[in-house]
């Protein structure tokens, strides 16, 4: 059973760790695995996440050692394992993929080594876009249903808050 994007691209989804009894949030849960009815380049899928996750400086990519540099952007990816922030929950997962916002060094290597792709962005940067673009709307809609009406409240996402981490450039004289 596959679900249509507004791209065209058919895809499924479900939850790695569902979470269960919590009403208004059947089909949440702790990271998710989607799976293409055709396959994507991972050149295409590391422009979407770019896109998607806002001002970042770049992506961590790990590939195959066996994979030549001309070849990476053109990587085969069918199945992707999802996890904001930390990901050691996507280890063991069978997936071409494993995006998250922070892996070990030997979680990466071992990925790689069973021919995955691994793809981080920084713990709270992955953490702060779905904060960003999908849990403020959840809890708005939630809070503001009469059920779960709470009076007056302000609710909102941090516009100063960001990732402790920054990418330097070795040289650079400004950052």
């Amino acid at each position: 059973m596959y679900s249509q994007r507004s791209e065209g691209e058919e895809h499924e989804r479900k939850a790695i760790t569902p979470v269960i009894n919590v009403p208004g949030f059947e089909n949440a849960g702790y990271g998710r695995i989607v799976r293409f009815e055709k396959p994507q380049q991972l050149g295409v899928l590391l422009e979407r996440i770019g896109n998607g996750l806002g001002d970042l400086h770049g992506l961590s990519v790990a590939v195959p050692q066996s994979i030549p540099a001309e070849s990476k952007p053109h990587i085969r990816i069918t199945s992707i394992g999802i996890c904001a922030g930390s990901g050691s929950m996507l280890n063991g997962l069978d997936v071409d993929m494993l995006f998250t916002g922070e892996l070990s060094h030997h979680e990466a290597l071992a990925a790689i080594e069973q021919d995955k792709v691994v793809v981080t962005a920084f713990h709270s940067n992955t953490e702060r876009a779905y904060l960003k673009e999908r849990m403020l709307n959840m809890l708005l809609h939630h809070i503001g249903d009469e059920q779960h009406s709470i009076g007056d409240y302000d609710l909102a996402v941090s516009k100063v808050d960001r990732d402790p981490f920054e990418i330097v450039i070795a040289g650079a004289k400004e950052w």
